[in-house]
């Protein structure tokens, strides 16, 4: 798996400590995809003649998805090495977020994506009547 990390919104104080624009909330997304085989479905019957077959819409290949997100507060109750806002980059923004978020919480997202992939390829649960309605 390869996750892809995202900063999808900050949140800024106007002013702070006689800096504008103070980053002190970033909004992010963990998501990753994966194609897989969709597997063939049951042999539609015979239409009756005259009636032109409807198509099943099967396609052979199918992408299952997957997404965690969630919002993580920086410290900047005392701000040293302030970057003003217009310099901030993504690649900035997610140092900050990976320097507060543990090696645990960023390895739980990621396995939290990869199982909603594996759910969709491979469904943990079915749905019915035992009845047969």
């Amino acid at each position: 798996m390869t996750a892809k990390w995202d900063i999808s919104n900050c949140n800024d104080w106007k002013v702070k400590d006689g800096h504008e624009k103070v980053i002190f909330n970033l909004h992010w997304n963990c998501t990753d995809s994966r194609e897989y085989q969709n597997p063939e479905p049951e042999p539609e019957p015979e239409p009756e003649p005259g009636v032109e077959p409807v198509p099943s819409g099967w396609a052979p290949t199918l992408t299952a998805y997957g997404r965690v997100i969630g919002t993580c507060a920086l410290n900047i109750s005392d701000i040293q090495d302030f970057t003003p806002y217009a310099e901030v980059t993504k690649d900035m923004a997610l140092g900050w977020l990976f320097s507060v978020m543990t090696v645990e919480q960023k390895a739980k997202s990621e396995a939290h994506v990869e199982q909603q992939i594996a759910n969709q390829i491979d469904p943990p649960t079915e749905s019915g009547l035992p009845w047969g309605e």
